[in-house]
């Protein structure tokens, strides 16, 4: 929680902003981090924070709901690649943004961009394509996935993008009959009871 004796000791008139961050620039890391992790902490002091020298202080502010978008997209191109991390990791972080941070060149990043469900669903196409297969399991799960990135990733060369994609609730039934045929083992297993709970569903609905 945002410790109140230091949120009551910053003012934010307009004028003040030089003593705003000379402020919050004595407190200790770990008074300053814990104002960037907690969701209620005012956006003018989030704002501060943002440009903390201490990488772990950006860090947390990238991943708190809370943070305006002017500065997450700020902290979408700062040079810590974990801070950048946590932009694409946060729920609140746009599509627009997420577009950009999908082409980031840490994998890291394009993997909380693929499974943030924010991300558009031509976005994760393109992410279905990516050269690391940690990227395209993320995809795999997502639920927004498209039609077509599925059938990017139902001949994934990776068995686990494959046993991840038959568990997808928005694959098509011939995607999944597909998989039903792997040459793996646990995908075809999977796909099977998967297809099997889907035709036992519709089933259902057809008979109400």
């Amino acid at each position: 929680m945002v410790h109140k004796s230091i949120v009551n000791t910053i003012s934010f008139q307009k004028g003040r902003n030089n003593m705003e961050t000379t402020a919050l620039k004595k407190l200790s890391f770990e008074k300053k981090y814990n104002l960037a992790k907690e969701f209620k902490t005012p956006t003018e002091i989030l704002e501060i924070l943002a440009s903390d020298a201490e990488w772990k202080v950006r860090k947390a502010v990238a991943y708190n709901i809370s943070t305006p978008l002017n500065v997450l997209t700020k902290l979408a191109t700062d040079n810590d690649w974990e801070v950048r991390f946590n932009v694409a990791d946060n729920k609140s972080t746009p599509t627009e943004l997420l577009a950009i941070l999908a082409k980031d060149k840490q994998r890291w990043v394009r993997c909380a961009v693929a499974r943030n469900e924010n991300t558009l669903p031509k976005d994760l196409t393109m992410l279905a394509k990516d050269d690391f297969w940690d990227i395209r399991i993320e995809v795999a799960k997502n639920k927004h996935i498209s039609s077509e990135a599925i059938a990017i990733l139902v001949t994934d060369c990776e068995v686990s993008v494959r046993f991840y994609v038959a568990q997808n609730p928005n694959i098509p039934l011939k995607a999944l009959e597909t998989l039903t045929n792997d040459t793996d083992d646990a995908v075809r297993s999977i796909a099977s009871k998967v297809l099997k709970k889907r035709m036992i569903k519709n089933e259902q609905i057809m008979a109400r």
